[in-house]
């Protein structure tokens, strides 16, 4: 789980962010700033996988990232936590909808806003 999460993190719509990002800090910057992520991101996975193993050692029931955070954190925490994780992925549509756009917009050779427009249409189909 924790492999493909970080897999999907980093070929996800956050790929499409990488060069931008590497091309703003540079070779040196990019690399330690993706390091850094990444530390964090390991001590996020190690984190609730500890806690994960902990609630099934008490409950012998494996919970979701929400109910672990309600169990651990408590009811006010975990709407916090449903609100963060909202707001996660409606960023990563965002980046997806520009990736996206720029896209058609350079394949059909339309502005911008045409191309948002037509680019949303699969998002709201999905």
């Amino acid at each position: 789980s924790v492999v493909a999460n970080s897999t999907n993190a980093l070929l996800g719509v956050s790929i499409f962010a990488m060069p931008w990002g590497f091309a703003k800090s540079g070779l040196l910057g990019g690399s330690l700033i993706t390091m850094f992520v990444a530390s964090l991101s390991f001590e996020t996975a190690r984190v609730l996988l500890e806690s994960q193993r902990i609630l099934y050692l008490r409950t012998g029931e494996v919970k979701s990232y929400p109910e672990i955070a309600t169990t651990t954190l408590g009811p006010v925490w975990s709407n916090v936590v449903h609100i963060a994780t909202a707001i996660s992925c409606l960023g990563g549509c965002v980046g997806f909808l520009i990736f996206l756009s720029d896209l058609c917009g350079q394949l059909f050779g339309i502005s911008h806003g045409v191309a948002v427009a037509f680019a949303v249409i699969p998002l709201i189909l999905l």
